[in-house]
């Protein structure tokens, strides 16, 4: 069981962990999208074929019923040596009765680096990869994986594949996050600033079907506006609006016009903060299917109509409400 948000961490531990095996074929699959029976049945089915198999199960946040916790207990009981499973999740923790179907010895969590170590490993991924970045770009990266979602390998990664130059500059990461076929919450954010509902939507969606847990898009959600209202009180408190954003630290043309026309529109930022953090409260008891719908929702709440709060019910015969 592979736990926490150090994404970079937990692939590299993994891809040492495979190397070890004979011939490994391995195959990734979604809790959100694949029951533990299909799993099993994936299983059975692979390793009649294969001298060793590694089965990723990611997003274990999503096993809730106490059925699928049964049949994750009979499957790693029975399991056959030759099949590795692994079970992920970017939580730190996971439901009542998931984490105990493993031994101590089998669990291991991956926290989030420490800024000054974020700093020093995307440079030192550029320079092993024959490429040279600038101070401000790094943290353009940063931002781009902060909070939690994807890893920081992967976003410096996505902007060295795209980079043709091997001197990396914040103009070079700023038109990854803006203009590159990868979705990312700084465009979610930007759609937000200029009250696009639809655009929005279109980002969501597109960072749901790339596996984009609806948790990590919160949370990223509240990192924002955390900083436009830092921004706020710094300009309330009579800094000006360039040292405004130096002080909290954000990097880049687009991002900070995106900062400065939030600070300068948003009549009451206590409210947006408020209200993402009632989504992430209704998160933690919805099914996949009303976790998008709350964040749809609250995109609603944030552009259309920023008043109200979110009540979201589940049950066999009423889908959600809204107050």
């Amino acid at each position: 069981m592979l736990l926490g948000p150090e994404e970079g961490q937990k692939k590299a531990f993994l891809h040492k962990l495979i190397a070890t095996l004979p011939h490994p074929e391995v195959h990734t699959f979604y809790a959100e999208e694949t029951s533990i029976e299909d799993l099993a049945v994936s299983f059975y089915n692979r390793a009649l074929f294969s001298h060793s198999v590694v089965l990723v199960y990611k997003n274990a946040e999503y096993l809730r019923s106490k059925g699928e916790k049964q049949r994750l207990t009979s499957y790693v009981r029975d399991n056959d040596a030759s099949v590795l499973l692994v079970v992920e999740s970017l939580q730190t923790t996971l439901p009542k009765g998931v984490e105990q179907i493993f031994p101590a010895a089998r669990k291991k969590i991956f926290w989030e680096l420490f800024e000054s170590q974020k700093a020093t490993y995307v440079a030192r991924y550029c320079k092993e990869q024959g490429y040279h970045i600038e101070n401000d770009a790094i943290q353009m990266i940063i931002q781009l994986a902060e909070g939690v979602t994807t890893s920081l390998k992967e976003s410096v990664e996505q902007v060295c594949s795209v980079v043709l130059e091997k001197h990396i500059t914040l103009e070079h990461v700023e038109s990854y996050v803006y203009h590159s076929r990868y979705e990312t919450i700084f465009r979610l954010f930007d759609f937000l600033a200029q009250k696009d509902f639809p655009s929005s939507l279109r980002v969501l969606d597109s960072l749901f079907r790339a596996h984009e847990s609806a948790y990590n898009v919160v949370m990223r959600l509240f990192w924002q506006y955390q900083k436009v209202e830092r921004i706020i009180l710094l300009k309330q408190k009579g800094t000006s609006m360039a040292e405004a954003l130096q002080m909290v630290g954000v990097h880049g043309k687009k991002y900070q016009a995106t900062c400065v026309r939030l600070a300068t529109t948003t009549k009451n930022i206590a409210y947006c903060l408020s209200i993402i953090a009632e989504a992430d409260v209704l998160l933690r008891n919805l099914v996949e299917e009303l976790q998008h719908e709350t964040l749809r929702l609250l995109l609603y709440y944030l552009i259309v109509a920023p008043s109200g709060y979110l009540c979201v019910q589940q049950s066999e015969d009423l889908l959600f409400t809204v107050k």
